[in-house]
């Protein structure tokens, strides 16, 4: 159920993101589809300008987004994909203060700079859930 393309992701974040938490529980498959991007491995984390929490197998989390009418979808996102993965990796924008403070909120660790194929810096985080 991998979303293909950037325009059927936009679409289903502006769906998943309209909704109330409840519904949004209730939308399950919405969230698998905006979670299901944190299987693909990105080439260009393979450079980074610091280092990664550990090299083992890892899933990315690409596009999260917002309309800003609802409040918690990156929330919702991260519990879906941490019930599935344990290694995860993450970048923003160095100007996007709130999704980096969200990151650490969830318990991102900030490793460095990777940067993306058109040359562009991207701040990189990780996150290695803890063994219960």
């Amino acid at each position: 159920n991998y979303v293909d393309s950037a325009a059927a992701l936009s679409s289903a974040i502006m769906q998943y993101s309209s909704y109330s938490l409840p519904e949004m529980r209730r939308r399950s498959q919405c969230a698998r589809q905006i979670a299901e991007l944190a299987r693909c491995i990105d080439d260009t984390y393979n450079y980074i300008e610091g280092a990664w929490l550990n090299n083992e197998e890892y899933g990315v989390i690409h596009r999260i987004a917002s309309s800003g009418i609802k409040k918690g979808v990156f929330t919702e996102v991260y519990n879906f994909v941490t019930n599935k993965i344990n290694n995860i990796r993450i970048d923003t924008h160095q100007d996007n203060i709130v999704m980096q403070n969200v990151l650490r909120k969830h318990g991102f660790i900030k490793c460095g700079t990777i940067y993306l194929k058109n040359g562009s810096p991207r701040l990189a985080f990780h996150f290695v859930k803890k063994e219960d």
